[in-house]
């Protein structure tokens, strides 16, 4: 009977939300899950940026939802950080961890779109608060050099327009150090004509160097000064076998959409099976600490 009541009280959301269009529903689901989330017992997922998912909710609010959570230690409460699961962000990770860079000094990471170039009918990405280069696309870079390196702090920042009459910033440039004392530059950009989906990262550390691109994600590009050549080994990646993951299966290889599986597979393995844990799930502690850096950078 309870589930049943569950069923329409969704189904009735979902028509009211279809009804009421995308800024209200969004303000109203945001007010639900604050009021009622964590406090209904349910495990939840939540989308990358905070200000998207609950437009209206502040960062001492998102800190109260931590503290809630830290009590309810059955709960529990992912974040959509998918790029994490890419076999060779994850090997990358082993490398910096295994100190096969050595002590690490800068980097550099980009995610350039193109797509944007042009006028595009307005929606919650070219809307202020919700929308702009950075708040769109800056939560992966964060959220990838908070996993791989260490904790982001703002030094300098300039965000930019580039189209007529729009509202939202186009491009963005940061300059930032991490909690470990590593330097490094982060763009964002959606009017870099010719780029599809390019998120590029180069780590730069004392011993050796990794590079890596979305565009060619089954392989990174690292290089050693152990080794006898000069330059970059291109380097396969295809899975990472040491997943333990029973879907899918350890042979099938990595692909963009693969890292979307993972996201949910993980959420939905937390949940039935309450022994399994991995490191690098994104947890809502990691969207929290993302969404104060772009309050920095509003």
């Amino acid at each position: 009977m309870k589930n049943l009541i569950e069923y329409f009280f969704l189904k009735f959301f979902y028509f009211l939300f279809k009804l009421i269009g995308l800024r209200i529903s969004s303000f109203l689901g945001g007010m639900i899950f604050y009021f009622y989330g964590l406090f209904s017992k349910r495990n939840l997922i939540v989308f990358r940026n905070l200000k998207r998912a609950f437009p209206d909710m502040e960062i001492e609010e998102s800190n109260k939802l931590i503290q809630i959570y830290k009590l309810k230690s059955n709960l529990i409460l992912n974040t959509v950080f998918e790029y994490r699961y890419i076999p060779a962000i994850l090997k990358i990770r082993d490398l910096i961890n295994s100190q096969n860079l050595g002590e690490l000094i800068q980097f550099r990471c980009s995610y350039l779109h193109g797509s944007y170039i042009n006028d595009r009918p307005i929606t919650w990405r070219l809307r202020p608060k919700t929308g702009g280069a950075v708040v769109d696309l800056g939560p992966h870079v964060i959220d990838l050099i908070n996993f791989l390196i260490g904790k982001v702090n703002v030094i300098n920042s300039i965000k930019k327009s580039k189209i007529k009459n729009r509202l939202v910033d186009d491009m963005g440039i940061i300059m930032c150090t991490t909690d470990n004392d590593v330097d490094g530059v982060i763009e964002v950009s959606r009017v870099s004509s010719g780029s599809i989906d390019d998120l590029r990262l180069e780590i730069h550390g004392t011993k050796g160097s990794v590079k890596w691109s979305l565009e060619d994600l089954n392989y990174f590009h690292f290089f050693s000064n152990n080794s006898d050549n000069s330059g970059y080994k291109r380097v396969p990646c295809f899975t990472n076998y040491s997943d333990d993951s029973d879907f899918p299966p350890p042979k099938v290889t990595s692909g963009w959409l693969m890292a979307h599986y993972k996201c949910l597979y993980y959420f939905v393995k937390e949940i039935s099976d309450k022994n399994f844990r991995k490191d690098y799930i994104a947890k809502f502690e990691d969207a929290h600490y993302v969404q104060s850096i772009l309050n920095e950078l509003e």
